[in-house]
């Protein structure tokens, strides 16, 4: 299927467009805990929980 697009982009000069890509503002969070890594139990509780709820909403 062949679809047309209309991009709309603002004008902006080539000195202009290099700027905006090489302008890089990162910050390094020192406090950063990182979490525990989600894992097939995690998956599995909440598979588990989900069916749980479902059920009694039929029951009742």
């Amino acid at each position: 299927m062949k679809e047309q697009t209309n991009v709309n982009f603002a004008k902006m000069s080539k000195d202009q467009l290099i700027k905006l890509a090489s302008t890089v503002k990162e910050t390094v969070a020192t406090n950063f805990i990182p979490s525990k890594k989600f894992t097939v139990i995690d998956l599995w509780n909440i598979q588990r929980s989900s069916k749980t709820r479902i059920q009694s909403r039929h029951l009742a």
